[in-house]
């Protein structure tokens, strides 16, 4: 059996300045029709800085689906139709991200060298959090 979800129709559910949510319906392999909550968005891209000793850096930001300051490395979202690399690159050089970043403590599971590459999230929000290192 082919593992492929065949589109039937789509409902706009909302159209956001960041975010559109639709719902699909979609035709199982076994032929049984259910439905699929998507949520369009731009993308985004994010920036590993490593200083001279190895350190990735990263910075802390309120996000308020969390509520609360989370660390993690400096990224941004996409602007509709902006190319990764030139995101990347704005992100890079973003000079107050990059100034209060910090060194923390490194998490020994991590590789030595991380390299480039997009990949979509599977999903996202406040039910998926990594343990804190160490």
């Amino acid at each position: 059996m082919e593992l492929k979800e065949t589109f039937v129709s789509r409902q706009e559910i909302f159209h956001g300045r960041i975010v559109d949510l639709r719902v699909d319906t979609v035709r199982l392999p076994n032929g049984h029709l259910t439905t699929r909550e998507v949520i369009d968005h731009p993308g985004g891209v994010a920036v590993v800085a490593i200083d001279e000793n190895d350190n990735v850096l990263t910075v802390k930001q309120y996000r308020y689906a969390f509520q609360t300051v989370l660390e993690e490395i400096p990224a941004g979202k996409l602007e509709r139709g902006e190319d990764p690399a030139a995101a990347a690159r704005r992100e890079r050089g973003n000079g107050r991200k990059l100034r209060d970043a910090h060194p923390p403590r490194r998490d020994p599971r991590l590789p030595r060298r991380l390299h480039g590459g997009t990949a979509p999230l599977h999903g996202h929000g406040p039910d998926l959090r990594l343990p804190a290192p160490g």
